[in-house]
């Protein structure tokens, strides 16, 4: 085992030092690095080799110079997990300390080594058949004028924006108490920054975003980088991926008065809305038959509202070649609107032979679209007279469900034609009256599936299915076939039933936000009348809700429950057992892109920091923290 310079090593010496040879052929500078690497590094193997390594720190180092020994283990810096700040590093060590500070960070691999692998086997993916070398790091230390942390895409929300944390003087300060950074956000060029920075500095703060973008070119995705300033140039100390990165969810209602607080209940939403969005994605999949995606992940109901998710269906409209011409990108859902709100770009030529059927104005279009409108009259009349029949006869629940899954078909067929006829007419007379004549064939379908849910309702109550006919506006399509065929008993499903008629009616009145960021269930503007309300800076995704517990660096960290939310006072490493325990964490002070916050995002716990008046939340106060907005509510009493 020996001490070899950075720019000689060519074995897998561990991704943290792979990862500084990548900087250094970007040409951003690199201090320079010496690289003590082995199969498997532990206190043990260091002291039976410490002839070669103080020889080794004898011929290499210099005597007038400081050191940083970093930890740099196999496992470290990779896709999934970066275990930041697990593993220990030395700062300002003398030449003549360089071994004992060896010794120090091999104690942490010998901690950790086998011990991580069952500590986060729940929350982190750990490959270990593969052969990387463990290696330490001995970097020379740079006199910092400033320090900070970059990482080339908002990891927090996901956002296509660079963003930098930085202190005056070491870097370790970004973990320290009492420290919160500097934060500056860069996005096309653009500098976003709340505190005051000179002018001067700004040159060299644009120039560390510059490198950075050079340095990710050489990497497959947005990276992590920590860097020093020592008021002349910039130095780059270590750079990994960003881990836990993923798509938002980004949920939007329809802006329009004619939608505006729509709320629905289950039978309604898995009718309507699936077969309007149905519709929707059929016209676009006869346009681009590589579309590959279904009505449940366009929408979804949030308190019995419809959400649209917008980056989905941004997707499909950047497949199709079209361009919203505003934010917006949901007015294609509101009738007459698509001409004016989308353009086509060059992609839309790849579907020149599917587009041009919708795009011309032309009476064959017209003409088709008005005999379909005919066939759908006639079919409506046809199910209800089939209806009728059906009711008076014998029937069976699949009778049923085949009469559901046909008025279904025929509200998918009716939307397809609104939008043909809007692709391809401007607004006229002619159009107005096809509207209306849309709108006719649209009221006779309401009629049949009134009749539908009578005497459907009426059928499962008198076979046992529900416990009220009218329950029947309670139950989707999945979840009639479930009572159908017995997999749910009539006690569980007027259980689930009774849950969502307290549910709706609570919400009757409840106000939603116009957009909701994530999967869970937003925190209701109702609910937060007449509480406090504390604001911070997200460091994670989510929304939790829970009891307090505070935590400090003197404290015992085994015994905190799965449903408590920890405030701690900074984010130092002494607290990272918190995160396997809890169900969310607030911090007093502390960086977005420090080790606890990319931890906290790995191992997917909700987590804000520098909350303001956090000192006011006391010890079994009921909170609830949503993480996408970086609000804390405390809730009074019990």
């Amino acid at each position: 085992m020996r001490i070899l310079k950075l720019d000689v090593t060519h074995e897998l010496i561990g991704s943290k030092a792979l990862n500084l040879k990548v900087i250094e052929r970007s040409g951003c500078k690199v201090p320079m690095t010496y690289v003590l690497f082995n199969e498997r590094i532990s206190t043990k193997l260091i002291e039976q080799q410490k002839s070669n390594i103080m020889q080794d720190i004898h011929e290499n180092l210099v005597e007038d110079r400081l050191y940083a020994v970093r930890s740099a283990k196999g496992i470290e810096d990779s896709i999934n997990n970066s275990f930041a700040g697990i593993f220990h590093s030395v700062l300002n060590v003398k030449k003549k300390n360089i071994y004992e500070a060896l010794v120090e960070v091999a104690k942490s691999y010998d901690n950790k080594m086998y011990k991580s692998k069952e500590e986060f086997k729940d929350t982190l993916v750990i490959d270990y058949s593969k052969n990387i070398k463990d290696a330490i790091l001995i970097q020379e230390m740079i006199n910092p004028a400033y320090s900070g942390v970059l990482f080339t895409r908002n990891p927090v929300n996901d956002k296509d924006e660079m963003i930098i944390e930085m202190v005056e003087g070491l870097g370790s300060q970004l973990d320290q108490e009492g420290i919160d950074p500097i934060r500056i956000y860069y996005e096309h060029g653009n500098l976003q920054y709340e505190e005051s920075i000179a002018s001067d500095d700004l040159v060299w703060i644009n120039q560390v975003f510059k490198e950075a973008l050079k340095v990710q070119k050489l990497f497959s995705g947005a990276i992590d980088c920590e860097w020093v300033y020592d008021g002349n140039d910039i130095y780059w100390l270590q750079v990994r991926p960003v881990t836990a990165l993923s798509e938002n969810h980004f949920f939007e209602t329809i802006d329009s008065d004619k939608h505006k607080n729509l709320i629905l209940k289950p039978f309604a939403f898995d009718l309507y809305m699936h077969a309007r969005v149905n519709a929707w994605l059929n016209i676009a999949k006869s346009i681009d038959s590589n579309i590959n995606t279904s009505e449940v992940n366009i929408v979804q109901s949030f308190y019995y509202r419809p959400y649209f998710e917008v980056n989905v269906i941004q997707a499909i409209l950047i497949d199709l070649g079209l361009k919203s011409k505003e934010d917006k990108l949901l007015k294609s859902f509101d009738s007459g609107t698509f001409r004016e709100r989308f353009s086509f770009t060059h992609k839309a030529f790849f579907h020149f032979v599917g587009w041009i059927e919708y795009i011309l104005n032309n009476e064959k279009v017209k003409l088709s679209a008005m005999s379909s409108l005919v066939q759908l009259e006639d079919g409506v009349e046809f199910i209800s007279q089939q209806l009728t029949r059906i009711a008076s006869d014998n029937p069976t629940s699949y009778d049923y469900l085949d009469i559901y899954d046909k008025i279904k078909g025929n509200l998918i067929k009716l939307e397809e034609t609104k939008i043909i006829l809007e692709l391809s007419h401007k607004r006229n007379s002619g159009f107005v009256k096809e509207m209306e004549y849309i709108i006719s064939i649209h009221q006779k379908i309401e009629a049949v599936i009134a009749k539908f849910m009578r005497y459907f309702g009426k059928y499962l109550k008198e076979n046992d299915m529900l416990q009220e006919a009218k329950d029947l506006v309670y139950v989707e399509r999945d979840f009639l076939n479930r009572i159908i065929i017995r997999e749910i008993i009539l006690v569980d499903s007027i259980r689930i039933i009774n849950h969502h008629k307290k549910r709706f009616m609570k919400h009757l009145k409840s106000e939603l936000p116009n957009e909701i960021i994530g999967i869970e269930p937003p925190i209701l503007f109702e609910e937060k009348v007449n509480r406090r309300c504390l604001f911070g800076v997200p460091m994670s995704k989510g929304r939790i809700k829970g009891r307090i517990r505070h935590i400090t660096i003197d404290d015992e960290m085994d015994d905190i429950q799965k449903d408590e939310i920890v405030i701690i006072p900074y984010s130092d490493m002494v607290f990272e057992p918190v995160l396997n325990q809890a169900a969310g964490l607030m911090l007093k002070t502390g960086g977005i892109l420090s080790h606890i916050a990319i931890l906290a995002r790995e191992r997917n716990l909700p987590a804000i920091t520098s909350v303001k008046g956090i000192d006011s939340v006391k010890e079994g106060d009921y909170v609830a923290i949503d993480c996408y907005v970086g609000e804390v509510i405390i809730y009074d009493g019990n």
